[in-house]
């Protein structure tokens, strides 16, 4: 569901650094599914918390828990690559 919307939408940006792309692409691929879905849908397609909630028959904190989650994670990715 998400995972073709994810490599067709990646595709189509224009990056000037190809490898930036590559590795964006490579990060969002190493996520679990649902982190990806509710990381996409929330911080690339705009869905708010309660939205996600309502879709996935859940509490918004749990997006939110989830999402947050996702987001650390890219972010120590993120300094690894930075580093070395």
């Amino acid at each position: 569901l998400v995972d073709d919307a994810f490599i067709e939408s990646a595709r189509s940006f224009d990056v000037a650094d190809a490898g930036m792309a590559a590795d964006a692409e490579g990060l969002l691929q190493r996520m679990p599914p649902l982190a990806r879905t509710l990381f996409w849908l929330h911080e690339i397609e705009g869905w708010s918390h309660q939205q996600l909630a309502d879709r996935f028959g859940q509490s918004p904190s749990w997006s939110k828990s989830i999402v947050s989650r996702a987001l650390a994670r890219l972010r120590v990715e993120l300094e690894k690559g930075e580093s070395g």
